[in-house]
Protein backbone atom coordinates (compact mmCIF):
# COMPACT_ATOMS: atom_id res chain seq x y z
CA UNK A 1 0.00 0.00 0.00
CA UNK A 2 1.94 3.41 -0.99
CA UNK A 3 -0.29 5.70 1.10
CA UNK A 4 0.96 6.60 4.38
CA UNK A 5 -1.69 5.86 7.15
CA UNK A 6 -3.83 8.75 8.60
CA UNK A 7 -3.09 8.03 12.10
CA UNK A 8 -2.21 10.23 14.99
CA UNK A 9 1.43 11.88 15.49
CA UNK A 10 4.08 11.67 17.43
CA UNK A 11 4.67 7.54 17.05
CA UNK A 12 5.83 6.58 13.55
CA UNK A 13 5.90 9.73 11.13
CA UNK A 14 3.37 9.06 8.10
CA UNK A 15 6.73 9.60 5.38
CA UNK A 16 8.41 6.33 7.23
CA UNK A 17 5.55 4.19 6.11
CA UNK A 18 4.86 5.64 2.33
CA UNK A 19 5.93 3.16 -0.73
CA UNK A 20 5.90 -0.17 1.77
CA UNK A 21 4.06 -3.05 0.56
CA UNK A 22 4.58 -4.80 3.84
CA UNK A 23 6.34 -4.25 7.36
CA UNK A 24 7.87 -7.30 8.72
CA UNK A 25 8.48 -6.45 12.98
CA UNK A 26 11.11 -7.91 14.33
CA UNK A 27 11.01 -8.34 17.89
CA UNK A 28 13.10 -10.54 20.63
CA UNK A 29 14.33 -13.82 18.98
CA UNK A 30 11.58 -16.42 20.25
CA UNK A 31 13.68 -19.95 20.58
CA UNK A 32 10.73 -21.44 20.92
CA UNK A 33 8.87 -20.07 17.65
CA UNK A 34 5.78 -18.12 20.12
CA UNK A 35 6.29 -15.30 17.80
CA UNK A 36 4.90 -16.87 15.04
CA UNK A 37 2.04 -18.31 16.76
CA UNK A 38 0.53 -15.53 18.55
CA UNK A 39 2.73 -12.31 18.89
CA UNK A 40 1.52 -11.13 22.18
CA UNK A 41 4.67 -12.57 24.21
CA UNK A 42 7.49 -10.11 25.57
CA UNK A 43 10.60 -10.83 26.11
CA UNK A 44 11.55 -7.07 26.45
CA UNK A 45 9.91 -3.83 26.68
CA UNK A 46 10.28 -2.95 23.67
CA UNK A 47 8.56 -6.18 21.84
CA UNK A 48 5.36 -4.23 23.31
CA UNK A 49 6.20 -0.91 20.96
CA UNK A 50 5.93 -3.43 18.31
CA UNK A 51 2.43 -5.01 19.13
CA UNK A 52 1.37 -1.38 19.50
CA UNK A 53 3.06 -0.60 16.40
CA UNK A 54 0.87 -3.83 14.77
CA UNK A 55 -2.03 -2.58 16.34
CA UNK A 56 -1.60 1.31 15.48
CA UNK A 57 -1.42 0.56 11.63
CA UNK A 58 -4.14 -2.27 10.99
CA UNK A 59 -6.11 0.65 12.33
CA UNK A 60 -4.83 3.13 10.46
CA UNK A 61 -4.94 0.49 7.19
CA UNK A 62 -1.14 0.56 6.32
CA UNK A 63 0.55 -1.90 4.83
CA UNK A 64 0.19 -5.47 6.31
CA UNK A 65 2.52 -6.60 9.43
CA UNK A 66 3.84 -9.49 9.82
CA UNK A 67 5.70 -10.27 13.30
CA UNK A 68 8.60 -12.09 12.57
CA UNK A 69 12.48 -12.69 11.97
CA UNK A 70 13.64 -11.37 8.45
CA UNK A 71 16.08 -12.90 7.69
CA UNK A 72 13.95 -16.14 7.33
CA UNK A 73 12.20 -14.56 4.83
CA UNK A 74 12.68 -16.23 1.19
CA UNK A 75 15.46 -13.32 -0.58
CA UNK A 76 12.62 -12.91 -3.11
CA UNK A 77 10.23 -11.10 -0.44
CA UNK A 78 13.73 -8.50 0.12
CA UNK A 79 12.90 -5.61 -2.08
CA UNK A 80 12.77 -1.45 -1.95
CA UNK A 81 8.79 -1.70 -0.86
CA UNK A 82 9.36 -4.26 1.99
CA UNK A 83 10.16 -2.39 5.58
CA UNK A 84 11.68 -4.21 8.33
CA UNK A 85 10.80 -2.45 11.85
CA UNK A 86 13.57 -3.73 14.30
CA UNK A 87 12.39 -3.31 18.19
CA UNK A 88 15.17 -5.92 19.47
CA UNK A 89 18.19 -5.08 21.20
CA UNK A 90 20.18 -2.93 19.43
CA UNK A 91 23.13 -5.94 19.39
CA UNK A 92 20.90 -8.51 17.82
CA UNK A 93 19.25 -5.75 15.27
CA UNK A 94 20.33 -6.78 11.64
CA UNK A 95 19.21 -4.91 8.78
CA UNK A 96 18.19 -6.37 5.82
CA UNK A 97 19.52 -5.34 2.36
CA UNK A 98 17.17 -3.59 0.27
CA UNK A 99 14.46 -3.22 2.43
CA UNK A 100 13.80 -0.08 4.40
CA UNK A 101 15.31 -0.62 7.54
CA UNK A 102 13.68 1.30 10.51
CA UNK A 103 14.79 1.11 14.06
CA UNK A 104 13.45 1.86 17.55
CA UNK A 105 15.59 2.40 20.16
CA UNK A 106 14.57 2.87 24.22
CA UNK A 107 16.95 4.16 27.12
CA UNK A 108 18.92 0.95 27.39
CA UNK A 109 19.85 1.04 23.88
CA UNK A 110 21.07 4.50 24.51
CA UNK A 111 22.62 3.33 28.01
CA UNK A 112 24.79 0.07 25.78
CA UNK A 113 26.12 2.55 22.77
CA UNK A 114 27.22 5.26 25.80
CA UNK A 115 28.82 2.51 27.19
CA UNK A 116 31.39 1.81 24.57
CA UNK A 117 31.96 5.27 24.04
CA UNK A 118 33.33 5.24 27.62
CA UNK A 119 34.97 2.51 26.99
CA UNK A 120 36.45 4.24 23.85
CA UNK A 121 34.99 2.06 21.08
CA UNK A 122 33.07 4.33 19.04
CA UNK A 123 32.99 1.79 16.70
CA UNK A 124 31.32 -1.07 18.49
CA UNK A 125 29.02 -3.64 17.66
CA UNK A 126 26.05 -1.74 18.85
CA UNK A 127 27.26 1.85 16.79
CA UNK A 128 28.06 -0.48 13.85
CA UNK A 129 24.41 -1.35 13.67
CA UNK A 130 22.81 1.80 14.07
CA UNK A 131 24.64 3.41 11.49
CA UNK A 132 23.19 0.87 8.63
CA UNK A 133 19.68 1.73 9.42
CA UNK A 134 17.90 4.35 7.19
CA UNK A 135 15.68 5.58 10.04
CA UNK A 136 15.99 5.57 13.42
CA UNK A 137 13.01 6.03 16.02
CA UNK A 138 14.17 7.36 19.95
CA UNK A 139 11.69 6.78 22.69
CA UNK A 140 13.18 9.04 25.48
CA UNK A 141 14.19 12.60 26.32
CA UNK A 142 15.90 14.21 23.36
CA UNK A 143 18.54 15.25 25.69
CA UNK A 144 19.51 12.31 26.57
CA UNK A 145 18.96 10.93 23.08
CA UNK A 146 21.30 13.62 21.48
CA UNK A 147 24.15 12.67 23.77
CA UNK A 148 23.79 8.91 21.98
CA UNK A 149 22.81 8.64 19.12
CA UNK A 150 23.06 9.40 15.25
CA UNK A 151 22.07 12.94 14.41
CA UNK A 152 19.41 12.77 12.30
CA UNK A 153 17.55 10.63 15.34
CA UNK A 154 13.60 11.05 15.63
CA UNK A 155 12.28 11.52 18.94
CA UNK A 156 9.10 9.41 20.28
CA UNK A 157 7.47 11.66 22.12
CA UNK A 158 4.00 9.87 22.79
CA UNK A 159 2.45 6.92 21.84
CA UNK A 160 -0.41 6.10 20.03
CA UNK A 161 -4.28 5.12 21.73
CA UNK A 162 -3.93 2.24 23.50
CA UNK A 163 -5.71 -0.40 20.98
CA UNK A 164 -7.75 -3.03 22.85
CA UNK A 165 -5.59 -6.27 22.18
CA UNK A 166 -7.22 -9.23 22.72
CA UNK A 167 -6.50 -10.93 26.00
CA UNK A 168 -4.66 -13.62 26.08
CA UNK A 169 -5.44 -17.52 27.65
CA UNK A 170 -4.50 -17.08 31.36
CA UNK A 171 -1.07 -18.71 32.12
CA UNK A 172 1.07 -18.77 35.35
CA UNK A 173 4.03 -16.74 35.69
CA UNK A 174 6.94 -16.81 38.11
CA UNK A 175 7.13 -14.57 40.77
CA UNK A 176 8.55 -14.29 44.42
CA UNK A 177 8.50 -11.98 47.26
CA UNK A 178 11.08 -9.49 47.53
CA UNK A 179 13.26 -11.35 49.90
CA UNK A 180 16.83 -10.85 49.92
CA UNK A 181 20.66 -10.79 51.14
CA UNK A 182 22.51 -8.98 49.43
CA UNK A 183 26.07 -6.82 49.70
CA UNK A 184 29.77 -7.80 49.46
CA UNK A 185 30.18 -9.44 52.65
CA UNK A 186 26.84 -12.19 51.11
CA UNK A 187 29.90 -14.40 50.24
CA UNK A 188 27.99 -17.50 51.06
CA UNK A 189 24.88 -16.65 48.89
CA UNK A 190 22.64 -16.74 51.54
CA UNK A 191 19.28 -16.66 50.27
CA UNK A 192 20.20 -14.88 47.00
CA UNK A 193 18.26 -17.77 45.10
CA UNK A 194 14.52 -16.43 45.30
CA UNK A 195 11.65 -18.96 46.23
CA UNK A 196 9.46 -18.98 43.50
CA UNK A 197 5.99 -19.47 42.67
CA UNK A 198 3.44 -19.01 39.99
CA UNK A 199 0.00 -17.58 39.39
CA UNK A 200 -1.74 -15.73 36.51
CA UNK A 201 -0.51 -11.93 35.94
CA UNK A 202 -4.13 -10.64 36.30
CA UNK A 203 -4.19 -12.51 40.31
CA UNK A 204 -1.36 -11.56 41.16
CA UNK A 205 -2.63 -7.87 40.52
CA UNK A 206 -5.78 -8.83 42.35
CA UNK A 207 -4.01 -9.84 45.28
CA UNK A 208 -2.12 -6.99 45.54
CA UNK A 209 -5.35 -4.21 44.93
CA UNK A 210 -6.81 -6.78 47.65
CA UNK A 211 -3.97 -6.64 50.50
CA UNK A 212 -3.62 -3.01 49.62
CA UNK A 213 -5.72 -1.06 47.85
CA UNK A 214 -3.51 0.29 45.21
CA UNK A 215 -0.44 -1.03 44.00
CA UNK A 216 2.56 0.48 42.24
CA UNK A 217 3.59 -0.69 39.03
CA UNK A 218 7.34 -1.19 37.84
CA UNK A 219 9.73 -2.31 34.80
CA UNK A 220 13.23 -3.65 35.12
CA UNK A 221 15.64 -5.68 33.27
CA UNK A 222 18.71 -6.61 34.11
CA UNK A 223 21.08 -4.02 33.07
CA UNK A 224 18.30 -1.16 34.69
CA UNK A 225 17.90 -2.88 37.77
CA UNK A 226 20.37 -0.70 39.83
CA UNK A 227 18.07 2.59 40.40
CA UNK A 228 15.37 0.59 41.98
CA UNK A 229 17.17 0.06 45.00
CA UNK A 230 16.33 3.36 46.63
CA UNK A 231 12.77 2.84 45.99
CA UNK A 232 12.86 -0.92 46.75
CA UNK A 233 14.18 0.54 50.40
CA UNK A 234 11.20 3.50 50.60
CA UNK A 235 8.48 0.81 49.73
CA UNK A 236 9.64 -1.44 52.44
CA UNK A 237 10.18 1.67 55.02
CA UNK A 238 6.02 2.80 54.69
CA UNK A 239 4.53 0.70 57.01
CA UNK A 240 0.86 -0.23 55.36
CA UNK A 241 2.25 1.63 52.43
CA UNK A 242 1.39 0.51 48.45
CA UNK A 243 2.21 -3.19 47.21
CA UNK A 244 4.79 -2.82 44.36
CA UNK A 245 4.91 -5.15 41.50
CA UNK A 246 8.15 -5.34 39.69
CA UNK A 247 7.47 -7.00 36.10
CA UNK A 248 11.24 -8.32 35.39
CA UNK A 249 11.93 -8.72 32.08
CA UNK A 250 14.63 -12.02 32.71
CA UNK A 251 14.16 -15.06 34.37
CA UNK A 252 14.87 -15.49 38.53
CA UNK A 253 18.37 -16.26 37.44
CA UNK A 254 18.92 -13.44 35.47
CA UNK A 255 17.76 -11.32 39.17
CA UNK A 256 20.05 -13.58 41.32
CA UNK A 257 22.77 -12.91 38.82
CA UNK A 258 22.59 -9.33 38.69
CA UNK A 259 22.08 -9.19 42.95
CA UNK A 260 25.46 -11.07 42.83
CA UNK A 261 27.51 -9.29 40.18
CA UNK A 262 26.99 -5.72 41.52
CA UNK A 263 27.59 -5.87 45.40
CA UNK A 264 28.90 -1.95 45.43
CA UNK A 265 25.25 -0.36 43.67
CA UNK A 266 23.02 1.02 45.09
CA UNK A 267 20.28 -1.56 44.97
CA UNK A 268 22.12 -3.58 46.98
CA UNK A 269 23.99 -3.98 50.56
CA UNK A 270 20.38 -3.90 52.23
CA UNK A 271 18.36 -7.42 53.51
CA UNK A 272 15.52 -6.90 51.69
CA UNK A 273 11.99 -8.81 53.06
CA UNK A 274 9.33 -6.93 52.11
CA UNK A 275 6.37 -8.92 50.89
CA UNK A 276 4.56 -6.39 49.87
CA UNK A 277 7.13 -6.22 46.90
CA UNK A 278 6.98 -8.82 44.06
CA UNK A 279 9.03 -9.69 41.34
CA UNK A 280 7.23 -11.50 38.21
CA UNK A 281 9.10 -12.75 35.67
CA UNK A 282 9.19 -12.55 32.04
CA UNK A 283 7.85 -13.42 29.46
CA UNK A 284 4.10 -11.69 29.69
CA UNK A 285 1.19 -11.28 27.75
CA UNK A 286 1.18 -7.98 26.19
CA UNK A 287 -2.52 -7.50 27.23
CA UNK A 288 -1.11 -8.28 30.92
CA UNK A 289 1.39 -5.54 30.72
CA UNK A 290 -0.94 -3.13 29.74
CA UNK A 291 -3.78 -3.87 32.14
CA UNK A 292 -1.32 -3.96 35.06
CA UNK A 293 0.09 -0.08 34.09
CA UNK A 294 -3.19 1.45 33.44
CA UNK A 295 -4.27 -0.26 36.78
CA UNK A 296 -1.34 0.99 38.64
CA UNK A 297 -1.28 4.01 41.32
CA UNK A 298 1.73 4.81 39.74
CA UNK A 299 4.42 3.89 37.56
CA UNK A 300 8.22 3.29 38.47
CA UNK A 301 10.88 3.12 35.60
CA UNK A 302 14.87 3.78 35.84
CA UNK A 303 16.26 6.61 33.59
CA UNK A 304 17.42 3.89 31.41
CA UNK A 305 14.22 2.42 30.04
CA UNK A 306 11.45 4.78 28.59
CA UNK A 307 8.53 2.36 27.52
CA UNK A 308 7.27 2.18 31.09
CA UNK A 309 6.78 6.02 31.06
CA UNK A 310 5.41 6.16 27.58
CA UNK A 311 2.91 3.51 28.50
CA UNK A 312 2.21 5.40 32.00
CA UNK A 313 1.48 8.54 29.98
CA UNK A 314 -0.53 7.46 26.77
CA UNK A 315 -3.14 5.61 29.88
CA UNK A 316 -3.34 8.11 31.98
CA UNK A 317 -1.67 6.69 35.24
CA UNK A 318 -1.85 9.75 37.51
CA UNK A 319 1.41 9.19 39.53
CA UNK A 320 4.84 8.77 37.47
CA UNK A 321 8.58 8.13 38.60
CA UNK A 322 11.75 7.91 36.68
CA UNK A 323 14.53 6.98 39.07
CA UNK A 324 17.93 8.38 38.11
CA UNK A 325 21.22 6.93 38.42
CA UNK A 326 22.28 8.87 41.46
CA UNK A 327 19.51 8.20 43.32
CA UNK A 328 17.22 11.61 42.49
CA UNK A 329 14.33 11.17 40.44
CA UNK A 330 11.79 12.96 38.36
CA UNK A 331 8.13 12.67 39.24
CA UNK A 332 4.83 13.74 38.36
CA UNK A 333 1.80 14.00 39.60
CA UNK A 334 -1.51 14.34 37.80
CA UNK A 335 0.51 16.26 35.16
CA UNK A 336 2.50 18.52 37.27
CA UNK A 337 5.55 18.16 38.06
CA UNK A 338 6.65 16.99 41.81
CA UNK A 339 10.14 16.81 41.46
CA UNK A 340 12.87 17.05 38.71
CA UNK A 341 16.13 15.38 40.63
CA UNK A 342 17.62 13.52 37.00
CA UNK A 343 20.41 15.91 34.90
CA UNK A 344 19.25 14.57 31.49
CA UNK A 345 21.86 16.38 29.86
CA UNK A 346 24.81 14.54 31.83
CA UNK A 347 22.83 11.36 32.16
CA UNK A 348 25.72 9.50 30.07
CA UNK A 349 28.71 11.13 30.95
CA UNK A 350 31.28 8.59 31.29
CA UNK A 351 31.79 9.72 35.07
CA UNK A 352 28.30 9.21 35.44
CA UNK A 353 28.11 5.43 33.98
CA UNK A 354 30.99 4.84 36.43
CA UNK A 355 29.32 6.08 39.38
CA UNK A 356 26.32 4.03 38.41
CA UNK A 357 27.68 0.75 39.37
CA UNK A 358 29.01 2.05 43.13
CA UNK A 359 26.30 2.54 46.26
CA UNK A 360 24.68 6.49 45.27
CA UNK A 361 24.15 9.26 46.99
CA UNK A 362 20.87 8.70 49.23
CA UNK A 363 20.41 12.05 50.29
CA UNK A 364 17.05 12.28 47.83
CA UNK A 365 15.79 9.27 49.61
CA UNK A 366 13.33 11.22 52.16
CA UNK A 367 12.20 12.96 49.50
CA UNK A 368 11.26 10.05 47.69
CA UNK A 369 9.57 8.74 50.99
CA UNK A 370 7.75 11.74 51.04
CA UNK A 371 6.53 10.94 47.47
CA UNK A 372 5.51 7.77 47.39
CA UNK A 373 3.83 8.29 50.69
CA UNK A 374 1.47 11.00 49.24
CA UNK A 375 0.62 7.96 46.94
CA UNK A 376 -0.47 5.44 49.66
CA UNK A 377 -2.45 8.05 50.94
Amino acid sequence: MSAAPAAPPGFLPHESLTGLRRLVLAGHPDPAGRMQAGGSTMFRPKDLLLELARAWIAAADGPETVLANPHFLPMAEWSADLGVLHGAALELACPVPQARNLLLLDGEDLLGLAEEDRLGNPNGLRRQRLRLMDQVFVLGPATAAATATAPGAVPLRALPPMPGLAAAEPRPVPCCDCAFETGPYNFLGLRRQPELGASPMRALLERARRESGRYLVAFATPRGLLELGPVLRAIAALPGGPALVVCFFGTPGDLAAGIAAQPEASLFGDRFACPRIRFLFGPFAAADLLEAVAGAAASIESCHGGVLEALARALGVPNRLVMGPDGGFDAWQDGAALAEGIAWQTLHAPEILARRHRKGNRAAERRLLAVLAGIAA
